[in-house]
């Protein structure tokens, strides 16, 4: 069902959620309300708030209660006219993209949330992924909130220990993007996240960097590039099978040579592994003007998903970096780009030099 159709049929229903005293929409807000009422009246967590002003979003015309499979609240999206936004029940911002339509736009049933563009409805037994139409199996779905559930925990365990700010109005905002941004390519179906940013990659190269990078075959055809990477790149790929396909793949598909890096928070010996590979991916697009293949979450059960990385956003409280509010800024590998993602929900990335 349409917003705009909602808008009419729905009365607005109050829930009050009591970590935050935020009052979630679980309907739609009407139109006195989405006209007369301020979000800050909504009762947001503060930088919430601060980000919705600072990218000028607009007014909130639906929040949806993201959902483990216990059926607890672990999440809230907020949808906008074209913007969402969503974080979590401590208050932290998960994921958003200030020009863009939410991905659960129209979407009234439930809505499991197992991290960063992973989005699920059930019909009957089974779980489909919002955004590719995806089916898995139901137990899939119970196994990633899970495990999501647990990195959550232990975030939230790490941020206690990071500098916070308990006020918005000393905050700096610093983005560093290219500035060119990367093609939007919808050809993922189930898996192929790995392939798809791939092909995003060798394209943003060929470009704004070497247009040797790919072959005319190639270059003509993004799709045909993206089918011929299936020889090399599988399904739910791994660091070691993206940076082996690419390897096996580059002579037959390029004129240049490159090497294919990987920054892998399992091989860094630093005490704060996330935060470092963040760092490590703000030298290179400051320095060296590159975008990355980015991992999120690297769930062992069930799939990675990978996406395209080209910026990052850091804010700061007077000369410190409030560490806990650092995002990457990313094409989703669903046709979309400028998605931001909370650093602490990618595992590493793979570069070319």
């Amino acid at each position: 069902m349409k917003k705009s159709f909602r808008k009419i049929i729905s009365a607005s229903i109050v829930i009050a959620i009591s970590s935050f005293s935020f009052n979630a929409y679980a309907s739609d807000i009407d139109d006195s309300l989405s006209t007369n009422t301020s979000t800050s009246n909504l009762g947001l967590p503060e930088f919430v708030q601060y980000v919705i002003d600072d990218e000028n979003m607009g007014e909130i015309d639906y929040c949806h209660l993201l959902l483990n499979t216990d059926g607890q609240i672990t999440a809230y999206c907020l949808d906008f006219d074209s913007a969402y936004l969503i974080y979590d029940t401590n208050g932290e911002i998960i994921e958003y993209c200030e020009n863009s339509e939410s991905p659960l736009s129209g979407i009234e049933e439930d809505v499991y949330f197992a991290g960063p563009l992973s989005y699920f409805t059930k019909e009957n037994d089974k779980a489909v992924d919002v955004l590719s139409n995806e089916i898995i199996e139901y137990s899939e779905l119970v196994q990633m909130s899970d495990e999501f559930e647990t990195l959550s925990e232990s975030i939230e365990e790490e941020t206690n220990g990071i500098m916070t700010t308990s006020s918005t109005s000393e905050l700096t905002k610093v983005k560093n993007a290219l500035s060119n941004k990367p093609r939007c390519f919808d050809y993922y179906t189930s898996g192929q996240c790995g392939r798809v940013a791939v092909t995003t990659q060798l394209f943003y190269y060929y470009d704004n960097i070497d247009s040797n990078i790919l072959k005319s075959t190639y270059a003509n055809s993004p799709k045909t590039l993206y089918d011929y990477l299936a020889n090399y790149i599988p399904s739910n790929a791994s660091y070691a099978q993206i940076k082996s396909g690419l390897d096996s793949a580059f002579s037959k598909i390029s004129n240049s040579t490159k090497t294919i890096n990987v920054v892998n928070r399992n091989d860094l010996s630093t005490s704060d592994m996330i935060y470092y590979t963040w760092g490590y991916y703000k030298y290179k697009v400051i320095n060296q003007k590159i975008p990355a293949i980015l991992l999120l979450q690297n769930h062992p059960s069930y799939k990675n998903h990978w996406v395209v990385t080209y910026g990052v956003i850091a804010y700061y409280d007077g000369s410190t970096l409030v560490k806990s509010k650092c995002t990457y800024v990313v094409n989703n590998g669903f046709g979309k780009n400028d998605v931001k993602i909370n650093y602490q929900y990618a595992d590493g990335f793979i570069y070319f030099s």
